[in-house]
């Protein structure tokens, strides 16, 4: 009988020591797992705070873009501004220039009628540029006329914007080897100045 309790209680003790093994190890797993997930908490918190960051990142890009767009626009602004201020200065220095050249310096120093001669045909003072785009000709305001059906363009060598009809008029007061540039055209035998910088091909159009 002694034998059957010391064998009942070592079986019972080997019980409680797996048993107890086994918790221990069940403890120990849970614990690995607690500190698997606390960093993998920091790790994600980590991956959040880069993206809000990254996300910030993004924001003041797409800002700084939309401000150098409106910058860029408003710079294409004033350049275009600039150049026809240029252009317009350059035209009133010509003017100016053949208003000097056909004034009487002296109107004052005049012979006596019987001394002066007959006054001769007065001759067109012309006047001319250098530009990037060749050498333009200032010259009295002149009518012009379409030899066909022609196109208009925003300037020479430029875009077409328009298709006159055969016979169209305009005025001109200047041109260049191969282009001449539209002042003004008569709507129901009205002039009126033309509206934008329009140019016509000179083989397109003939003195009227």
């Amino acid at each position: 009988m002694k034998i059957v309790l010391v064998l009942l209680t070592f079986s019972l003790s080997c019980m409680a020591a797996d048993e107890l093994t086994r918790i221990e190890t069940i403890v120990k797993d849970i614990t690995k797992l607690k500190t698997d997930y606390a960093d993998l908490e920091v790790e994600n918190s980590k991956y959040k705070s880069a993206l809000i960051s990254t996300q910030n990142e993004n924001d003041v890009l797409r800002t700084n873009l939309k401000l150098y767009s409106n910058y860029e626009a408003k710079d294409k602004a004033y350049k275009k501004e600039i150049e026809a201020l240029k252009d317009e200065l350059k035209t009133l220095n010509l003017r100016f220039k053949k208003l000097q050249a056909d004034k009487n310096e002296f109107p004052q120093l005049q012979m006596k009628k019987k001394y002066q001669k007959k006054p001769e045909p007065k001759k067109e003072v012309v006047v001319t540029e250098i530009t990037d785009d060749g050498e333009i000709v200032f010259f009295e305001a002149t009518t012009f006329r379409v030899n066909k059906d022609a196109k208009i363009f925003d300037g020479i060598y430029g875009i077409e914007i328009d298709i006159w009809d055969k016979s169209t008029s305009f005025t001109s007061n200047q041109k260049t080897s191969e282009w001449i540039k539209i002042t003004g055209y008569f709507v129901n035998k009205t002039w009126q100045s033309a509206p934008k910088e329009m140019w016509v091909k000179a083989s397109d159009a003939d003195k009227r």
